[in-house]
């Protein structure tokens, strides 16, 4: 039987993480919480700097994203390498912090195992409407230098954008979609990347209720009180009405498409396509109870 190493509660600095698809403002919420006193937040790894410039402190989990979400024992090994006890209090004795977060896609296919080796760790899952985020995710022409879903099959790739492409998660061999996914385009496989993406949050929601916060990534912009609340709270952040307010009025970098969607709306798609994007939708839904 498998053993995991234990990250003790009682450190006196704290490691705790987002998860979501991508394409939920990470980017903002990166810089938006290391603004605050004593938290270093993370994005996939790295610090960002205002002129955009990237540090690694944390090692890159990125390629190894397929390969944790094929085997949870390979998301086990990967955890206890690279997010073990000693990398985590390096990371928050370098940075100073006494919170340290990173934010990232990778994390919902690593958080069970985050979440069992560490008993102190809390995760804030960002749920975003799935239309959005395929017509955001997805790009038919063009170098995407934010790749975050899959691109049209037949679109040309760059060098960057192979090697993302090399940790994104799709159907493994035992899974019914796998036999459509050579048939399906950017949409499809888009809808299946959201949809399978939270399943494992919510998944992970379901098994440890107390540590899994989840959000949708729309409060942000509708109710951004509401948004920084859950957050601060979830993550034992200390607030008061004047940082709530100060993350409301925060002004960021935010990562922007600079032409725009190139997927329409899904009244334009196909009437296969409204439905399966429909069956993901209802999916979620009805695991997410709160």
């Amino acid at each position: 039987m498998m053993t995991h190493q234990l990250i003790s509660k009682n450190q006196p600095s704290r490691f705790n993480v987002v998860a979501s698809t991508g394409r939920t403002a990470t980017t903002f919420i990166t810089h938006a919480l290391t603004s605050l006193p004593g938290v270093t937040a993370l994005h996939e790894g790295h610090a960002l700097s205002k002129a955009e410039t990237k540090t690694a402190l944390l090692p890159l989990i990125n390629l190894e994203n397929s390969q944790c979400y094929k085997s949870p024992s390979k998301a086990f090994s990967i955890v206890e390498k690279k997010r073990s006890h000693d990398v985590i209090a390096s990371v928050i004795e370098k940075s100073n912090a006494n919170t340290l977060i990173d934010i990232a896609y990778y994390n919902a296919t690593i958080i069970h195992a985050l979440l069992e080796t560490n008993q102190d760790l809390h995760v804030v899952g960002i749920i975003r409407n799935c239309e959005n985020f395929v017509r955001s995710a997805s790009r038919i022409t063009g170098e995407d230098i934010m790749a975050v879903g899959w691109p049209a099959p037949d679109k040309p790739l760059t060098s960057r954008e192979k090697f993302i492409a090399m940790g994104r998660i799709k159907p493994r061999k035992c899974q019914p979609e796998f036999s459509e996914w050579a048939e399906w385009g950017s949409i499809e496989r888009n809808i299946w990347l959201w949809r399978e993406t939270n399943n494992l949050i919510l998944k992970a929601k379901n098994e440890f209720p107390n540590r899994v916060s989840l959000i949708s990534f729309e409060t942000l912009k509708l109710d951004p009180k509401k948004f920084w609340n859950l957050v601060l709270s979830a993550f034992g952040i200390p607030k008061s009405d004047t940082t709530i307010l100060e993350l409301e009025e925060f002004i960021g970098d935010r990562n922007r498409k600079a032409s725009g969607y190139q997927v329409p709306s899904a009244i334009h798609w196909t009437e296969k396509q409204r439905d399966m994007l429909k069956s993901a939708e209802t999916h979620i839904q009805s695991l997410w109870r709160d």
